[in-house]
């Protein structure tokens, strides 16, 4: 019997769902604001390495949307695994810098566990940052084409 999973995350007036089959998964969205406690944050809840990378990055904006790629691969993360804000963000790297795939470096300083995951970025709608984290090799993504709510709902009904 095929079991399937899903995720859904907000953020400004957007909502994500994500679905798979046999794969515990994470999805989140966030709307990319500026935000002047970002050094503080990232100092506070990113690993030693990811914060030192995202200082590397010179420019606001460019700084930002990495900001947001750090966040989004971790919550998704913390959310494929069901633990929430309870496990620290530092206990695990995930790449954020522009040229960089998506991927973990290291969860609990594991490099191996690291692989057994994949992390894909993408991007919603303009303004907004995405990332899906899931427990199996890489598999093709199919994203649907943003719809109103009440269109959604006309489509079932």
């Amino acid at each position: 019997m095929l079991l399937v999973q899903f995720n859904l995350s907000n953020s400004g007036e957007l909502v994500v769902y994500a679905f798979a089959i046999d794969c515990e998964l994470g999805v989140d969205v966030e709307q990319v604001r500026r935000m002047t406690d970002l050094k503080q944050i990232a100092s506070r809840y990113f690993c030693e390495a990811e914060a030192s990378e995202l200082m590397s990055i010179n420019g606001g904006q460019t700084r930002q949307e990495a900001f947001y790629r750090c966040w989004t691969r971790k919550e998704a993360y913390i959310k494929a695994i069901g633990s929430g804000l309870t496990l620290p963000l530092d206990q695990f790297q995930v790449t954020l810098l522009p040229d960089d795939a998506p991927r973990f470096v290291h969860i609990g300083e594991n490099e191996k566990a690291a692989k057994e995951w994949t992390l894909q970025h993408f991007n919603p709608a303009p303004g907004y940052i995405g990332a899906l984290a899931y427990h199996a090799a890489a598999r093709n993504i199919v994203f649907h084409k943003l719809q109103a709510p009440q269109k959604l709902l006309d489509q079932i009904g």
